[in-house]
Protein backbone atom coordinates (compact mmCIF):
# COMPACT_ATOMS: atom_id res chain seq x y z
CA UNK A 1 0.00 0.00 0.00
CA UNK A 2 0.87 3.51 -0.94
CA UNK A 3 1.31 5.93 2.17
CA UNK A 4 0.27 10.10 1.70
CA UNK A 5 0.99 12.62 4.33
CA UNK A 6 3.75 11.61 6.00
CA UNK A 7 5.00 13.58 8.98
CA UNK A 8 8.00 12.88 10.76
CA UNK A 9 8.88 14.07 13.96
CA UNK A 10 11.51 14.28 17.06
CA UNK A 11 10.33 14.97 20.61
CA UNK A 12 13.30 17.20 21.04
CA UNK A 13 13.65 18.89 17.50
CA UNK A 14 9.74 18.84 16.11
CA UNK A 15 9.00 18.28 12.67
CA UNK A 16 12.28 16.98 10.68
CA UNK A 17 10.68 16.52 7.29
CA UNK A 18 6.88 15.97 5.55
CA UNK A 19 6.69 13.44 2.40
CA UNK A 20 3.44 14.04 0.43
CA UNK A 21 3.99 10.81 -1.34
CA UNK A 22 5.86 7.06 -0.43
CA UNK A 23 4.94 3.79 -2.55
CA UNK A 24 4.97 0.84 -1.28
CA UNK A 25 8.59 -0.99 -0.42
CA UNK A 26 9.97 2.75 -1.59
CA UNK A 27 11.97 4.42 1.30
CA UNK A 28 12.89 8.13 2.51
CA UNK A 29 15.76 9.33 4.41
CA UNK A 30 15.48 12.55 6.74
CA UNK A 31 18.05 14.11 8.55
CA UNK A 32 18.60 16.38 11.90
CA UNK A 33 21.37 17.97 13.72
CA UNK A 34 21.08 18.79 17.59
CA UNK A 35 23.88 19.87 19.67
CA UNK A 36 23.60 17.71 22.94
CA UNK A 37 25.49 18.87 26.18
CA UNK A 38 23.89 15.76 28.43
CA UNK A 39 22.80 12.21 27.64
CA UNK A 40 19.76 12.41 25.58
CA UNK A 41 16.79 9.65 24.88
CA UNK A 42 14.46 10.74 22.30
CA UNK A 43 12.17 9.06 20.31
CA UNK A 44 10.94 10.00 16.32
CA UNK A 45 7.71 9.01 15.19
CA UNK A 46 6.05 8.76 11.53
CA UNK A 47 2.29 9.17 10.62
CA UNK A 48 1.11 8.96 7.52
CA UNK A 49 -2.09 7.93 5.56
CA UNK A 50 -2.66 4.61 3.49
CA UNK A 51 -3.79 6.18 0.66
CA UNK A 52 -7.31 4.90 -0.53
CA UNK A 53 -8.40 4.23 2.43
CA UNK A 54 -8.44 7.51 4.85
CA UNK A 55 -6.98 5.32 7.79
CA UNK A 56 -4.33 6.75 9.72
CA UNK A 57 -1.06 5.06 10.77
CA UNK A 58 1.73 6.19 13.10
CA UNK A 59 5.50 3.99 14.30
CA UNK A 60 7.66 5.71 16.88
CA UNK A 61 11.51 4.38 17.59
CA UNK A 62 13.70 5.37 20.43
CA UNK A 63 17.43 6.30 19.88
CA UNK A 64 19.49 7.13 22.71
CA UNK A 65 23.16 9.36 22.50
CA UNK A 66 25.69 9.15 25.12
CA UNK A 67 27.47 12.65 25.47
CA UNK A 68 31.38 11.92 26.32
CA UNK A 69 32.75 15.48 27.25
CA UNK A 70 36.03 15.72 27.98
CA UNK A 71 36.84 16.32 31.79
CA UNK A 72 37.00 19.86 32.86
CA UNK A 73 36.46 20.43 36.19
CA UNK A 74 35.94 24.16 37.56
CA UNK A 75 35.29 25.90 41.04
CA UNK A 76 34.95 29.01 41.77
CA UNK A 77 35.44 30.51 45.96
CA UNK A 78 34.13 33.85 46.62
CA UNK A 79 34.48 35.56 50.29
CA UNK A 80 32.31 38.38 52.39
CA UNK A 81 33.09 39.05 56.05
CA UNK A 82 29.61 39.97 57.88
CA UNK A 83 31.18 43.09 59.22
CA UNK A 84 33.35 45.16 57.21
CA UNK A 85 33.75 47.61 60.63
CA UNK A 86 34.04 46.63 64.11
CA UNK A 87 34.57 48.84 67.48
CA UNK A 88 37.41 50.56 68.90
CA UNK A 89 39.30 47.49 70.37
CA UNK A 90 38.00 45.00 67.86
CA UNK A 91 35.13 42.06 67.49
CA UNK A 92 33.64 39.20 65.87
CA UNK A 93 33.68 38.94 62.59
CA UNK A 94 32.49 35.90 60.52
CA UNK A 95 33.49 35.21 57.16
CA UNK A 96 31.67 33.21 54.41
CA UNK A 97 32.90 31.09 51.31
CA UNK A 98 30.46 30.73 48.59
CA UNK A 99 32.39 27.49 46.33
CA UNK A 100 30.78 26.70 43.18
CA UNK A 101 31.45 23.79 40.84
CA UNK A 102 31.71 25.71 37.70
CA UNK A 103 33.04 22.35 35.68
CA UNK A 104 31.27 19.49 33.93
CA UNK A 105 32.59 16.48 36.54
CA UNK A 106 31.03 16.19 40.41
CA UNK A 107 33.84 17.13 42.50
CA UNK A 108 34.81 15.56 45.92
CA UNK A 109 37.17 15.74 48.99
CA UNK A 110 36.55 20.02 49.40
CA UNK A 111 38.11 21.81 51.84
CA UNK A 112 38.44 25.42 52.32
CA UNK A 113 41.42 26.98 54.27
CA UNK A 114 41.74 30.27 55.57
CA UNK A 115 45.39 31.82 56.36
CA UNK A 116 44.16 33.70 59.08
CA UNK A 117 40.94 31.99 60.37
CA UNK A 118 40.93 28.48 61.22
CA UNK A 119 38.58 25.61 61.23
CA UNK A 120 36.39 26.58 58.01
CA UNK A 121 32.94 24.54 58.16
CA UNK A 122 31.16 23.32 55.20
CA UNK A 123 28.11 21.26 55.22
CA UNK A 124 29.56 18.81 53.10
CA UNK A 125 32.98 17.73 50.72
CA UNK A 126 31.29 17.55 47.22
CA UNK A 127 29.69 19.36 44.68
CA UNK A 128 27.51 18.07 41.98
CA UNK A 129 27.77 19.62 38.42
CA UNK A 130 26.42 22.98 38.60
CA UNK A 131 25.78 23.10 42.93
CA UNK A 132 27.54 25.64 45.08
CA UNK A 133 27.70 25.23 49.08
CA UNK A 134 28.22 27.86 51.70
CA UNK A 135 30.88 27.88 53.96
CA UNK A 136 31.71 30.08 57.38
CA UNK A 137 34.70 30.38 59.72
CA UNK A 138 34.22 33.02 63.07
CA UNK A 139 37.27 35.25 64.21
CA UNK A 140 37.70 37.77 66.83
CA UNK A 141 39.63 40.29 65.20
CA UNK A 142 41.69 43.06 67.20
CA UNK A 143 43.08 45.07 64.54
CA UNK A 144 43.43 45.41 60.60
CA UNK A 145 44.30 42.24 58.45
CA UNK A 146 44.28 40.91 54.90
CA UNK A 147 43.64 36.74 55.37
CA UNK A 148 43.36 35.13 51.97
CA UNK A 149 41.47 31.59 51.68
CA UNK A 150 41.87 29.02 49.17
CA UNK A 151 39.74 25.83 48.21
CA UNK A 152 41.24 22.20 47.06
CA UNK A 153 38.66 19.40 45.78
CA UNK A 154 39.29 16.52 43.51
CA UNK A 155 38.09 14.79 40.60
CA UNK A 156 39.16 11.60 39.84
CA UNK A 157 43.02 11.39 41.03
CA UNK A 158 44.01 15.07 40.20
CA UNK A 159 43.75 17.61 42.76
CA UNK A 160 42.41 21.00 41.82
CA UNK A 161 43.79 24.20 44.06
CA UNK A 162 42.14 27.39 43.44
CA UNK A 163 43.27 30.70 45.18
CA UNK A 164 41.27 34.19 46.13
CA UNK A 165 42.45 37.36 47.11
CA UNK A 166 42.47 38.52 51.02
CA UNK A 167 39.35 40.26 52.42
CA UNK A 168 40.60 42.75 54.86
CA UNK A 169 38.85 43.48 58.22
CA UNK A 170 39.11 45.73 61.18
Amino acid sequence: MNLTDLTIKDDKLGTICNIPNLTAEASYSCNATAFLKANTTNEACVYATLQNENAGIFRCTKAEVIVSATPAPGIILSKTASNYSLPAGGGNVTYYYTIKNTGNVPLSNITVSDNKCSLVICPNNYLSVGDSMLCNCTKTLTSTETNIATVTAMFGVTTYRFGTPGISGA
